[in-house]
């Protein structure tokens, strides 16, 4: 049950040295459907996106707890997570609302929907996602550099905390850049999840 409650936690939240390279070199849009590859190297986060329409699938190793982990996630518009997988438990976010077009030409809109979370075939809770635009940032490493919208992600679920996370969506990419899980205030950042490098796959 622990690991069910931290693969929900993660649903919910839903990091290699940095070296110069040629804009070129740098991925684009097109690029997001082969995959393009986030990485870090303290904490460890190494995670690979790929984009198929409205969908983002990300597959991410990273350490939790002192072990290395495989977790695999599939992304709304790469916002809003639908599906997580490690190892057998499977994680899957059901939204109640049919109209999903919340980003249009690069543009984030708000945006809620009821929820109903289930943990393999067992309901865990029943709750509403909530996705708001909270303004503009820019991340850089590498040598590369992309424009991101700040998008905050809240979730309420029955009986327990709302968990709150800001997005670094990047529109030229049609993904996010990894972004800050908050406190309860859905404000104070409580933690780094953004990566030092970004390439092709």
């Amino acid at each position: 049950m622990r690991c069910a409650l931290v693969l929900v936690a993660l649903l919910l939240s839903s990091g290699v040295p940095a070296t110069a390279q040629s804009r070129s070199d740098c991925p684009t849009a097109a690029d997001a459907q082969n995959g393009i590859r986030l990485t870090r190297a303290s904490p460890l986060f190494d995670m690979t996106l790929q984009r198929r329409g409205s969908f983002v699938t990300e597959d991410r190793t990273m350490v939790r707890d002192g072990k290395r982990r495989r977790v695999k996630t599939t992304y709304l518009h790469g916002l809003i997570p639908t599906e997580r997988r490690e190892g057998r438990q499977v994680i899957t976010q059901k939204l109640g609302n049919s109209q999903t077009s919340f980003v249009r030409n690069g543009r984030v809109r708000k945006w809620s929907s009821p929820i109903e979370i289930t943990v393999g075939n067992q309901a865990f809770g029943t709750g509403t996602v909530k996705l708001r635009p909270a303004g503009k940032a820019r991340w850089t490493g590498n040598g590369c550099s992309y424009d991101v919208t700040r998008v905050i992600v809240s979730t309420e679920i029955s009986g327990r905390p709302t968990s709150h996370f800001e997005y670094y969506y990047a529109p030229a990419l049609g993904i996010s850049l990894g972004g800050y899980s908050l406190g309860r205030d859905g404000r104070m950042r409580t933690s780094n999840i953004l990566p030092e490098r970004i390439a092709r796959r």
